[in-house]
């Protein structure tokens, strides 16, 4: 499911959504329409220790970095095998962010 799918769906249920956000520039464009049940909360600036994920891109990227790939599905299944490799690795991400993340 796309980002455009969800918010469709949400609009639908009347469900109201708070979505916290970093600063970056391209979370406050102007052009961006924002739907009515769509709630933004933006972080303070420079408070990692309120987006811990943050500090496991790192490990998402290692993989990719620095390297060209034939395409987007090359590309694409490098993310993917990384990325399950993390998530059966819990360790490495609790010691990356700091928190447990076995109940996730």
């Amino acid at each position: 499911m796309n980002l455009c799918q969800i918010v469709r769906k949400l609009k639908e249920s009347n469900t109201v959504v708070i979505l916290l956000i970093d600063q970056a520039w391209f979370h406050s464009l102007k052009s961006l329409t924002i739907p009515e049940n769509i709630l933004l909360f933006p972080l303070p600036p420079y408070s990692p220790q309120l987006q811990p994920v943050e500090c496991a891109w790192p490990l998402l990227h290692e993989p990719i970095a620095n390297r060209s790939f034939d395409n987007m599905n090359h590309l694409e299944d490098t993310i993917i095998t990384r990325s399950n490799y993390l998530m059966s690795n819990p360790e490495i991400l609790k010691w990356a962010v700091w928190f447990d993340l076995s109940d996730y």
